[in-house]
C-alpha cells in the first residue's frame, strides 16, 4: 500500500501526483493549496488524514468551481472512501469544502470543513452512492452546509451524527432530490434552515436547531424533538404518514398530505 506523507506546505500539486497513494496523511504542519486545478481527486484513495490545512483556491477568477476535496471514485462505486480530520486540521473550497460526486463516503470531522458549501453531493447517472458524516467539528458553507442535489432517478443516501456545530448561511441541511433518506442524530448545534426530500427521513434531536424551520418533504419522515430545541421554530411534515414526537418548547407543525401523528409524550421539562 502506497502512502504519502505530507510534513511541509505544497501547492499546485496535480491532483493525479496525490491520486497514486493508497493513503495520505497530511500532518499539522503540512498543507495541500492548490490554486490551478483546485481540487485534490480521490477516486482511488482508501483513506486521507488531515491535521494540516487542503484547500482548492479558484484561481480563475470564478470560471472554475473549486473544491478542497473532489471525491469521484467511478472505477470502484462499492468501495467506501474514508476522510478523517483531526482538531487541527481545515478543509476549504472556494465553493465547495468536499465535493462528492458517486461512491460511499466515511468522513469523520474534528476540525474544520468550510466554503460556498462544506458538504455538497452533485451527481449524475452514475452518481448513487451514501455518506456518512461524523461531525464533532465544524460544517459551514456561505451558502449551505450540507447539501445534495442530484438528476432524478439518483440517489445518495446520507447518515449524520452531529456533535458539533452544522451551518449555513441559506440552510445548513438541504437535500433537494425525492430519492435520498435522510438521518440526522443532532447532540450539537444545527444553525439553518433544514430540507429533506422524498425519502422516509428521520431527525432525532438532541442538540439544538436554530434559526430557520424545518421542511420534511415527502415520504413517511420521522421528527423525534423529545430531548432537543427548535427554538420555536417552524415544522413542515410534508407529504406522507409522519411523526412528530413534540419537544421542549413551542413548536409550529404543518402536517401535510397523508395522516399523521404528534404526541407530547416523555417530552423533557425545559430547563
Amino acid at each position: 500500500m502506497a502512502v504519502l506523507v505530507v510534513s511541509t506546505a505544497q501547492t499546485s500539486v496535480p491532483y493525479m501526483d496525490v491520486n497514486v497513494f493508497n493513503t495520505v496523511v497530511v500532518t499539522p504542519t503540512g498543507s495541500l493549496v492548490n490554486g490551478g486545478s483546485g481540487a485534490y481527486f480521490i477516486s482511488n484513495w482508501a483513506s486521507l488524514v488531515n491535521g494540516g490545512m487542503i484547500a482548492g483556491i479558484d484561481s480563475r477568477n470564478g470560471n472554475f468551481q473549486a473544491a478542497g476535496i473532489l471525491v469521484s471514485p467511478f472505477y470502484n462505486l462499492a468501495q467506501t472512501l474514508s476522510i478523517t480530520q483531526l482538531a487541527s486540521g481545515t478543509i476549504y473550497g472556494d465553493w465547495d469544502g468536499i465535493l462528492v460526486q458517486a461512491g460511499r463516503v466515511l468522513t469523520t470531522n474534528a476540525g474544520s470543513i468550510s466554503g460556498r458549501t462544506g458538504y455538497h453531493v452533485t451527481g449524475n447517472a452514475d452518481g448513487n452512492g451514501m455518506s456518512t458524516i461524523r461531525n464533532t467539528g465544524t460544517i459551514e458553507g456561505f451558502a449551505d452546509g450540507i447539501r445534495v442535489d442530484l438528476l432524478t432517478g439518483v440517489y445518495h443516501d446520507l447518515t449524520i451524527r452531529n456533535d458539533g456545530v452544522i451551518r449555513g448561511q441559506v440552510s445548513a441541511i438541504s437535500v433537494l432530490d425525492d430519492d435520498s433518506v435522510v438521518t440526522l442524530t443532532n447532540n450539537g448545534t444545527v444553525d439553518g434552515y433544514i430540507q429533506t426530500g422524498g425519502g422516509a427521513d428521520l431527525i432525532i434531536n438532541r442538540g439544538q436547531i436554530l434559526n430557520g424551520a424545518i421542511s420534511m418533504g415527502g415520504g413517511a419522515d420521522t421528527f423525534d424533538n423529545r430531548q432537543g430545541k427548535t427554538d420555536g421554530l417552524s415544522v413542515d411534515l410534508g407529504a406522507g404518514d409522519d411523526v412528530m414526537l413534540m419537544g421542549r418548547l413551542a413548536e409550529f407543525v404543518s402536517g401535510g398530505d397523508g395522516v399523521d401523528r404528534v404526541s407530547y409524550e416523555n417530552s423533557a421539562p425545559v430547563t
